[in-house]
C-alpha cells in the first residue's frame, strides 16, 4: 500500500510496516521541497522504497548495532540495494531521482574521494552525518552516500547474486565494502 502523508517531516518516503503489512509513506511537503513532482521522481521514489520492502521480506533489512562505524556502514548497504533495486525496474543503472543542479555529474567526478572520505568517516570516533540526507552537506551536497551506496551494489552484485546480497551480514557487507572501496 501506498500512503500520501502529511507531517512525514524530512522524509519524502519511508518504508514502514503497520498491521503486519508493509507500507510505503510518501512526505508530500518534503517531496515539493525537492521539487520532485515528475513522473521519473515519483517512479524513482516509490521504486526505492520498493527495494526497501524487497529487502524486508527476501533478505534483512534491519539490523541493531553497537557501534556507530557498522550502523553507517549498514545504512550504505541498505540504501545502496534500495538505489539499485530502484535502478533496476526503472532499467537504468545510471538513475538516481537525487540528480538535480550537476549533482550526478559532482559525485561522478568526484567519486574517488567520495569513497576515500566514506572510508576515513566511518574510522573516526564520532562519524560526520554527512552522506544521508538533502540536508547533508558533502562537498556543497546532500544525498551523496546514495550515489556511493547504489556504485557499491552495483559492484556487490558482480560478486554475488542480489537475491543473497539482501541477506549478508555486517561481517560481509563490511568485508565487501573494504575491497569496493581499495
Amino acid at each position: 500500500c501506498i500512503v500520501i502523508y502529511l507531517g512525514l517531516c524530512n522524509g519524502a518516503g519511508w518504508e514502514t510496516e503497520l498491521n503486519g503489512r508493509q507500507y510505503i509513506l510518501l512526505g508530500v511537503e518534503k517531496i515539493i521541497e525537492l521539487n520532485w513532482l515528475d513522473i521519473a521522481d515519483m517512479y524513482g521514489l516509490i521504486f526505492h522504497e520498493l527495494g526497501h520492502i524487497y529487502q524486508a521480506q527476501y533478505g534483512v533489512l534491519e539490523r541493531t548495532f553497537k557501534n556507530e562505524k557498522d550502523q553507517m556502514i549498514w545504512q550504505l548497504f541498505t540504501e545502496g540495494i534500495a538505489m539499485y533495486f530502484e535502478q533496476c525496474l526503472i532499467g537504468n543503472t545510471d538513475f538516481y531521482h537525487q540528480d538535480k543542479d550537476g549533482w550526478k555529474d559532482f559525485m561522478s567526478e568526484h567519486e574517488a574521494s567520495l569513497k576515500k572520505d566514506f572510508m576515513a568517516d566511518i574510522k573516526k570516533e564520532v562519524i560526520p552525518k554527512r552522506y544521508f540526507g538533502d540536508w547533508c552537506d558533502y562537498c556543497g551536497y546532500g544525498d551523496a552516500g546514495y550515489y556511493l551506496g547504489a556504485k557499491f551494489i552495483q559492484w556487490a552484485c558482480k560478486q554475488i547474486p542480489f537475491e543473497k546480497l539482501v541477506n549478508a551480514d555486517i561481517e560481509d557487507v563490511s568485508r565487501l565494502l573494504e575491497i569496493y572501496m581499495a
